[in-house]
């Protein structure tokens, strides 16, 4: 069962320590293949009760190529996966077959298909709407069909490279007029259409597990009725969907031909592609495909560069670069397209929950690019030409997206750590935002401020983060220049205070500060923030609190004269 490195330069085979008991083979391979081709994947499941008691286990990912391996397991050591931090190092060299595609499955199609015939032989059919097979059943057969490369069988244009089968080797065969049919129909309400397909996106990527939380938080809502009623339009097209997805087609490309999902079911007639969409979509696989070709290069490049600079570092040289390769590791940014989606999408926003949820689909659809997206997003709400509407609706947005950091999606937890860094700006200009709509009348600038303080009120009900940082962001928000001045400490030169410890307690507060800033200003950020607090601990503003802390100072004053 164990693993240590043999000392083989040539292994390609990881170690992966540490796994939560609820990670399978297909999340390893979902995010390990990230850094290359992998060869397989193997989770040593416990087979005593001991071994299960320890609640976490072990693993191997081998990859076809060594260079790949180093990229993986740089990036991937001492990564959080559901809760667990992992350790990833070199496990000992396995031989490979020297055709891949005679690798056993993980899950046997075969085996699959007999359970699933066996349903259907008590009654249970594939989309009926009686006795349908259990949805993680249809998952299995299709994440099974995927796994078993035949050859003949050319799936050009389907979004995968190589030739895949469309199904387990018992259920393919060519569909007959006596067969009981399903005919995919796309859904009538377009806004419909575009909740399922996000939906079966997320369901193919992240599993059933998923859906069965959505079900349960949208039962008795009618949008969410197709994850029910599965003998109706809606709920054929949505099973296809996330079948087709796992299957390797793409959203805008799929393969026409009917299939069965099991042996014994009805055939599945997907729905026809027009002739625009089918050469659009061969476009635009010739432009994945060459992009796919310079990561490879860019890799390659990154490595011997990588090579060569850690060649003559010491051992806690070599640690801290390491390190540092990590953090990059993990960052992916938006295409030339999507930065451009994005910037329209903020640009229309309003407080429409349509286009709100819209944009935040879009941030989790892009989870992986969460720097990008937030550096974009800060940005916007900076803009000092920008209506104050428009900054409350990507607020609210921003507010949205922290919101789903939680949500079992990948990479989505990223966004929290990313907001953090990036907040403490956004309310700094958020204060100016508020100032000018104080210029421009007090009704508009209340309205303003009411806006941002309740969400500043949402998000410290939430506890996403320390409420020290939130009362910072809040004090920012409200603070005024008197308030500032009146902070400013007397008889303290700039020389004798500590800027670095300063600079952390007012990062950990959640304040706004610049290179440029001097000890002295932090100082008074840092004084002023304990005010506010005192303040609202007091039920006072912060005027207020300062009135009766000088009233409070001048009886003292009599009292002991």
């Amino acid at each position: 069962r164990g693993s240590v490195d043999d000392g083989d330069p040539e292994t390609t085979n990881l170690y992966v320590g540490n796994l939560a008991p609820t990670i399978t083979e297909e999340t390893l391979t979902d995010i390990f293949s990230a850094y290359g081709e992998i060869y397989s994947v193997k989770i040593m499941w416990p087979r005593t009760e001991e071994e299960r008691q320890r609640k976490r286990n072990c693993g191997f990912v081998s990859y076809m190529r060594r260079a790949d391996a180093e990229d993986a397991k740089m990036a991937m050591h001492d990564q959080d996966l559901e809760g667990y931090r992992i350790s990833v190092g070199w496990g000992k060299a396995i031989k490979k077959l020297a055709n891949p595609g005679a690798i056993t499955p993980l899950v046997k199609p075969r085996q699959l298909a007999a359970q699933a015939a066996k349903q259907i032989a008590a009654g249970a059919k594939v989309g009926t709407g009686k006795g349908d097979l259990d949805p993680s059943m249809v998952a299995s057969l299709a994440v099974a069909a995927i796994q078993q490369k035949v050859s003949g069988v050319d799936t050009k244009g389907s979004g995968r490279s190589g030739k895949w089968d469309l199904a387990p080797e018992e259920v393919e065969r060519a569909m007959t007029d006596e067969d009981e049919k399903i005919e995919v129909a796309f859904p009538e309400d377009q806004r419909q259409k575009v909740l399922i397909d996000r939906l079966a996106r997320y369901v193919a990527k992240d599993g059933q597990p998923l859906e069965n939380k959505i079900r349960e938080k949208e039962i008795g809502n009618p949008e969410y009725a197709f994850l029910t009623e599965h003998g109706s339009s809606e709920g054929h097209y949505y099973r296809w969907r996330v079948w087709s997805l796992l299957m390797g087609d793409r959203e805008r490309k799929w393969r026409e031909r009917p299939f069965q999902m099991a042996v014994g079911g009805p055939f599945w007639v997907p729905p026809k592609l027009d002739a625009a969409t089918k050469k659009y979509e061969e476009q635009e696989e010739k432009r994945r495909q060459e992009r796919e070709k310079e990561k490879v290069r860019e890799r390659e490049e990154k490595r011997k560069e990588r090579d060569g600079r850690y060649k003559y570092m010491t051992g806690r040289q070599l640690e801290k670069a390491r390190e540092k390769e990590r953090g990059r590791a993990a960052k992916t940014a938006l295409t030339d397209d999507e930065y451009d989606q994005l910037s329209d999408m903020l640009r229309g926003l309003t407080n429409s929950r349509r286009k709100i949820k819209e944009a935040m689909g879009f941030a989790l659809d892009h989870a992986d690019a969460s720097e990008e997206v937030v550096q974009l997003l800060a940005e916007s709400l900076g803009l000092k030409a920008t209506p104050a509407p428009v900054k409350v609706a990507r607020l609210h947005l921003l507010s949205d997206i922290l919101h789903n950091s939680s949500a079992p999606v990948r990479h989505a937890a990223s966004y929290r750590t990313r907001l953090q860094d990036a907040l403490p700006q956004v309310f700094d200009a958020l204060r100016l935002a508020r100032e000018a709509e104080e210029a421009k009348g007090r009704m508009s600038a209340q309205s303003f401020e009411s806006k941002v303080m309740r969400v500043l009120g949402v998000w410290e009900g939430w506890s996403l983060y320390p409420p020290l940082f939130i009362s910072g962001l809040e004090a920012t928000f409200r603070r005024r220049q008197e308030d500032l001045d009146r902070a400013k400490p007397e008889g303290v030169a700039e020389a004798d205070l500590d800027r670095p410890g300063l600079e952390k307690k007012a990062k950990q507060a959640g304040l706004h500060f610049t290179d440029a800033d001097g000890a002295l200003l932090l100082l008074q950020k840092l004084t002023h923030l304990n005010k506010y607090i005192k303040a609202k601990a007091a039920g006072r503003d912060l005027a207020e609190e300062e009135d009766a802390a000088k009233e409070a100072a001048a009886a003292a004053a009599a009292a002991g004269g």
